[in-house]
């Protein structure tokens, strides 16, 4: 999956549509739909996906941009001023001033148009955990991720048991990033959260 399925309405619903296939099926062995089938112990929406494994920045053009107004609209949300989050930026100590240092950056304005703030460190590989973010940019952004990966996982649960029809347990993918706290709280509207290793 792109990881732009996790923001982008128009891939979601190419999520739900082929779930709908697949398990809407009429199973002509059984006389029933695969959704129906007592057979099917569990559904995961996402094997080993999830928004902190995916490299954000390979999402490029219209994907990312939609994710970086996202995020821009999510914290004029929570600031009440640009002001207020360049100082909710600043780095605050020592090791943030020597290498975690990016804050709000001069191009960056939530409450100007065209001037979305990014939720990467371009300069990276597109892992928050890898960044050059201040404490305070990297725990918004990480918020921001996990409310994102929320209402993912609780639209799609809804669309598999009240259109669909799963009467399995559903489970919205695997986690075991080290993002494992963000991950169990995205997917408490599942059924289950499902975490191994091979």
């Amino acid at each position: 999956m792109l990881p732009a399925g996790y923001w982008n309405q128009s891939l979601i619903d190419i999520q739900n549509e082929f779930a709908n296939q697949v398990l809407g099926y009429d199973n002509p062995y059984t006389g029933m739909r695969i959704a129906d089938d007592p057979a099917l112990a569990l559904v995961d929406m996402n094997n080993e996906k999830n928004i902190y494994t995916a490299n954000m920045t390979s999402s490029t053009g219209s994907y990312y941009n939609e994710l970086n107004e996202k995020f821009s609209a999510w914290l004029k949300n929570k600031y009440t001023s640009r002001e207020a989050l360049r100082l909710a930026w600043l780095p605050k100590t020592y090791d943030e001033t020597s290498w975690c240092n990016v804050g709000l950056q001069n191009s960056e304005d939530p409450w100007s148009v065209g001037k979305p703030v990014q939720i990467m460190d371009d300069k990276e590989d597109g892992s928050l955990d890898r960044g050059r973010f201040t404490k305070g940019r990297g725990k918004d952004a990480k918020t921001f991720l996990c409310e994102l990966e929320a209402a993912y996982y609780s639209q799609r649960m809804n669309f598999l048991k009240n259109t669909v029809g799963v009467k399995c347990p559903v489970s919205g993918g695997t986690a075991y990033t080290s993002n494992q706290i963000e991950n169990f709280y995205a997917m408490t509207n599942t059924d289950f959260i499902s975490t191994h290793l091979y």
